[in-house]
């Protein structure tokens, strides 16, 4: 259960990463 815990925690921190780094992508081409 704690594996599946810190699998989903580690899927959510990419998925943010993601999300963040595809805005600054997104904003420095509308630049």
């Amino acid at each position: 259960m704690l594996y599946f815990g810190n699998k989903l925690r580690f899927t959510g921190l990419i998925k943010i990463a993601t999300v963040s780094s595809a805005k600054s992508i997104y904003s420095h081409l509308l630049k």
